[in-house]
């Protein structure tokens, strides 16, 4: 075994699809063994395809040889050139079998391909046995048709493996994106924490109630401080964004064409997005800040602030946690990165409300 291999960086499902490549390689070997020599009447392109795969499977054993170079799109096609060589009833076995496979694995198009088997099989007659030397015209046509059912087959089986890539790509980055701004947020919130007055050892064990707090007080004393609540809103719209993101992904592995796939992986989309929630968080903090709403369910921006709760036993002795106030806002924030919708109804209420007023004024 090599001391060093470049597999560490590989994911797992990257390793699976090499074994699964490589079981499909031998597969094939032993598929092209059962193969016997092509007749003599045979066409000059038949007989390169035999020679071809002879040299491949004969000539060069793994792990030294160089079917370990082989890809994905190496195994379709030499899956095809396999096929080319049938005839016969093994020809039709294998067209069956095939069939089976694509109707198994949800291949597109795949009970149409049976029909239309159906309606071949009916048209092709049953010659009574021809001899090694001579070739039965109708094969060529089973071929053609056992060509059309490997394609759909492999296109299938490739637009799965360029999907898995493509998913696994978009959850990577858009998770690094909702991991950073999370990063963002506890930073300023341990900067924050760092201006809080703790306090004394007497101060504490004069406070005799259990639920005593200590508010931050810093969005009042000092005028750069008082944007820390604009700030969070608007980081955890982005969190909002992103989280949303990462449900649609889940949630749509199996319907998302591969163009969306495209799009959802690339960094341009995924900040598009996230600024989208951002931006929707910055309309709802205005909103709410203007009074035009009111309730136990929405942030009272008198009350925003950070408490400091002392703990009896055990470290830390005191932990901050944002107020009633600050937390609402964090949640109407973080729905509003989430659900572009909300936004939109906040939007349509507020033009209605604003035509309305502007027709009683007049």
């Amino acid at each position: 075994m090599p001391l060093f291999s470049w597999n560490w960086w590989k994911e797992p499902a990257d390793l699976a699809s090499q074994q699964m490549l490589q079981l499909q390689i031998d597969n094939l070997a032993m598929r092209f063994r059962t193969i016997g020599n092509p007749p003599a009447t045979a066409s000059e392109s038949l007989q390169k395809v035999y020679g071809r795969l002879v040299t491949l499977f004969e000539g060069a054993d793994p792990p030294n040889g160089s079917r370990r170079d082989l890809t994905w799109d190496d195994a379709y096609r030499i899956e095809s050139e396999i096929a080319s060589l049938l005839s016969g009833s093994r020809l039709k076995q294998e067209i069956v079998s095939r069939l089976r496979w694509a109707v198994l694995d949800g291949v597109p198009g795949a009970n149409d391909l049976q029909a239309r088997y159906v309606e071949l099989i009916k048209t092709v007659p049953d010659p009574p046995k021809p001899s090694a030397d001579s070739l039965d015209p109708w094969d060529d046509v089973l071929r053609d048709f056992q060509l059309d059912v490997l394609e759909a087959i492999h296109w299938h089986s490739r637009h799965k493996h360029i999907a898995r890539k493509l998913r696994s790509q978009a959850t990577r980055r858009t998770l690094s994106f909702g991991l950073a701004a999370l990063l963002v947020v506890l930073i300023s919130w341990f900067v924050a924490s760092a201006n809080v007055a703790v306090p004394t050892k007497a101060a504490q064990l004069a406070s005799l109630a259990p639920d005593n707090v200590l508010s931050a007080g810093f969005f009042t004393q000092d005028s750069g401080e008082k944007q820390f609540a604009l700030y969070t809103a608007l980081m955890f719209g982005f969190m909002g964004a992103i989280f949303s993101r990462l449900l649609t992904l889940q949630r749509q592995w199996d319907v998302m064409t591969l163009d969306e796939l495209f799009n959802a992986r690339t960094r341009s989309y995924i900040f598009l997005r996230a600024t989208t929630g951002t931006l929707g968080a910055l309309v709802i903090y205005f909103f709410l800040q203007s009074g035009l709403v009111k309730g136990s369910v929405f942030p009272n921006f008198e009350e925003l602030g950070l408490n400091l709760k002392p703990l009896k036993d055990g470290w830390p002795s005191q932990v901050l946690l944002p107020s009633g106030g600050l937390s609402l806002l964090i949640m109407w924030s973080f729905i509003a990165g989430f659900s572009e919708t909300l936004v939109s109804s906040v939007l349509d209420t507020t033009q209605r409300q604003f035509g309305g007023a502007v027709g009683n004024q007049r």
